[in-house]
């Protein structure tokens, strides 16, 4: 299997994005559902196997279109570190699943408290997670398929019925993980300080003692 480093050197200027996209998008992603609210966590163990999904798509389709004399499936199915894209997949959803847990016991019973250990703990996995994921996808994607050398008989070689609206495809997707992007930073920017430094307006509610004497000198 080719390393990352190669691949990238061999895709063009879009596909490239389509790979930065991948390794900035989804862990911003992952960390403000995590920090959004407790129902938007329970997604963690889907954003992490799509993460996986998107990456080994691209890895995939940037290999087909890299592909001057056509192209045709591996004979082996890719392997990393030993394990196949199901392996992974399963990995992926039993971490979302770990990292759910984790930041569950490390935030303190409190809402209104801050959370800096829970905090922490969302960055790294989202962070980490993302980032082996996306490598794994893009590598096994990529190895999916394999280059025909010239010369190949048109019928053993499969080719892209249109590689313009491929690259199309990508342009779109492109602009999509940018909407999300800027919408995963708008929600952190409001999460994100409460977690770390707690809700002020409701852990420094006015006790009733406090309260009543405050009205006292009201009146």
């Amino acid at each position: 299997m080719e390393p990352l480093t190669k691949i990238l050197s061999r895709m063009s200027g879009m596909q490239k994005l389509g790979v930065a996209r991948c390794f900035i998008v989804m862990p911003l992603l992952l960390l403000s559902f995590t920090l959004g609210s407790s129902l938007l966590m329970l997604l963690a163990p889907v954003v992490l196997p799509w993460c996986l999904y998107i990456a080994y798509n691209h890895g995939r389709s940037s290999h087909q279109l890299q592909a001057a004399s056509g192209f045709q499936q591996a004979v082996a199915k890719p392997l990393y570190r030993g394990m196949t894209s199901k392996h992974w997949y399963i990995a992926a959803a039993i971490a979302g699943v770990v990292m759910v847990i984790g930041v569950l016991i490390l935030h303190p019973e409190d809402s209104s408290a801050s959370a800096p250990a829970a905090l922490y703990f969302a960055i790294f996995c989202s962070f980490c997670g993302c980032t082996l994921l996306t490598r794994v996808g893009l590598c096994m994607g990529w190895s999916s398929v394999t280059e025909c050398e010239p010369g190949t008989d048109p019928a053993q070689a499969l080719r892209l019925v249109n590689a313009d609206a491929v690259r199309r495809h990508q342009l779109i997707y492109s602009i999509a993980g940018l909407v999300v992007l800027f919408s995963a930073l708008s929600s952190l920017a409001t999460s994100y300080p409460l977690w770390l430094y707690g809700n002020p307006s409701t852990s420094q509610a006015l006790t009733p003692d406090e309260q009543g004497l405050l009205n006292g000198l009201g009146n």
